[in-house]
This record gives C-alpha cells, structure tokens and sequence, in this order.
C-alpha cells in the first residue's frame, strides 16, 4: 500500500515538475507559492509547525503564529517550484554579498565547508557558490522518504551533474571524509534531523547535532563559512556570506567541536528569528531539555512585509 501511495505522488511530482519547467522562474515561483499558501495551512505538519514555533516562542499571539506557519508554506510551495531553474536563478537572479570571503577562502585554504539552513531557497547557496567559483562542490544532503523522487531530485538539486552529491549515510560519512581529504569543497545544511551525535543548544533548546563536519573541517584545515540565502520579491534571492566561524583557538589549539557547533547554531537562529517565516518548523528537531530563553521577536507587531510576489 505504501509503495502504490509513493508511486502516486512521484507520479503527481513529476507532472508538477514539467508543469514548473515550462513556465518563467517568476511565474513558476508565484504559482507555486499560491499552492503552498491555499494547501499547507490545511496539512497535518502545520499544527506540529505551530507546536514548534509555541515551544521556541511561548508568548507568540496566535494571529502572528499562523502569519508564520503561512508564509513557510508559501516559502516551500515556491522552493519546489523553482528546482526545474536552480541554475537560472543562480546565476542571473541571485546578488550574493561577502563573496570575496569565499574567494579568500578557496584561493588560500583550497576547499571549504559551507554552512546554511532550511531558509529561503537553500537549495541556492550550493548553486550559486558554483557558479561564482566555478568549482563543483560535493552537497551533503538527506534522501526523500519517497525513494522514487531520489533521482528527480537529485539531478535538479545538482544542475544535472555539475555540483556532487553525498547521501547521509555511514557510506556518505566516508564519502565526506575522502572529499575533505582532496581539497574539495562541502556544503552542509546543519538543521536537520540527527539521531547520532551530542545535544548542542538550537534556538534555546537542546537538540541532537553531529559534530564530524567541525572535525573534518579542523583536521583538513577547512573554513567554516556561514551562507543564509533571502528571499526578495519576484523570485531574486540575496545571498549573504559571512566571515568563517573560528575553527581554532588564538593559540593555535583546536576549538571544542561542541563549542564550534553553538557558535553555527546560534548564527542559524538568529536567521530564524530575523525571516521566521522562511525556515521549516514542521520538522521536530528538539529534545525536552530547555538551555535558554530566545528573544521574544514573535512578541512584536506582525511583520509589514507582504508576502512575495
């Protein structure tokens, strides 16, 4: 029963996606944000969604809460139908700030990690590193629950073969190591899901965090670089590259690997709570243990901005 429900939504994906790719990134992103607007608020995922943002932000009025469960799902439905123009948008709809770090970076050091979140299109930040360098760099990315959308997404999330792909796996992990080991780059996306690893504050709570990307960028000298990608009216993103996180102590001495992974996390929530709406809430990410108050930003007025266009 379950692989007849999965072979029916790999076949309704597949149709949306032709559907998406036949249409100009704005308009594609316009429509799909509609239907991400109309059919998530109505979803299951959205009252864990709410869940989530009461646990983070315990005084958020309920009117501001369901402004931000709409615009993730406005954000989503315009993510999905912007994958058939990743490469488009990257190199004629994206303004990228701080990319001399990336360059400094990669002209000294060879290879970096480059760090981001589910926010905006972050599928982007991977993109838009490639073609601003002109280097492949290997993704590390989690495999969909439905395997027959494996290589749909991975050939788009890739632009057909230019960027490299590495499952999360025990396979991948290696597959991780080996990359660092060459002077190749790897991007990571740092907010999701992980069993293994050791509890790290995110977003005021604990949540289970693996630690093997700050070891492999410490052994094989890899900056840290944050990257968050906005998203702007008319499908146009602005990505915003940061100075790296500090690998190493002012002695030379390796920094904890959990003291490095608070100082991204807690960069990844500021993100958070600048663009709320443009990070994914419904994905349960924390444990029970509460470390820290989060600014009240949900207590303010709701925001002015009008969702894109």
């Amino acid at each position: 029963m379950k692989s007849l429900r999965h072979l029916a939504e790999a076949a309704f994906i597949y149709i949306l996606i032709a559907f998406f790719s036949l249409l100009p990134p704005p308009a594609a992103s316009a429509i799909g944000g509609f239907l991400g607007r109309m059919i998530g608020p109505r979803l299951a995922a959205s009252r864990k969604a709410a869940r989530h943002i009461h646990k983070i932000w315990p005084d958020c009025p309920p009117a501001r809460r369901d402004q931000i469960i709409k615009g993730m799902w406005d954000n989503l439905g315009r993510t999905f139908a912007e994958y058939p123009h990743l490469e488009e948008i990257a190199r004629n709809r994206c303004d990228i700030m701080g990319a001399e770090i990336v360059h400094q970076a990669h002209k000294t050091h060879g290879n970096i990690l480059l760090f981001s979140g589910h926010i905006g299109n972050w599928e982007i930040c991977p993109a838009k590193y490639y073609v601003t360098i002109n280097t492949p760099v290997h993704l590390v990315y989690r495999a969909p629950n439905n395997p027959h959308l494996e290589n749909l997404l991975q050939k788009m999330r890739s632009l057909h073969g230019k960027l490299l792909t590495i499952r999360k796996s025990r396979s991948g992990a290696k597959a991780i190591v080996m990359a660092a080991r060459n002077k190749e780059s790897l991007a990571i996306l740092i907010d999701q899901k992980y069993n293994e690893g050791i509890p790290v504050p995110f977003l005021g709570w604990m949540a289970m965090t693996s630690t093997s990307p700050i070891a492999n960028a410490q052994r094989y000298n890899m900056p840290i670089i944050p990257m968050r990608c906005i998203r702007l009216p008319n499908c146009r993103f602005r990505l915003e590259v940061l100075p790296p996180i500090p690998a190493f102590n002012a002695d030379g001495s390796k920094r904890e690997e959990a003291e490095v992974m608070r100082s991204m996390n807690d960069l990844l929530g500021q993100w958070i709570a600048e663009h709320p709406e443009s990070w994914i809430w419904q994905h349960r990410r924390w444990s029970s243990k509460k470390v820290a108050d989060m600014p009240r930003v949900c207590a303010a007025p709701p925001l002015s901005r009008a969702l894109p266009n």
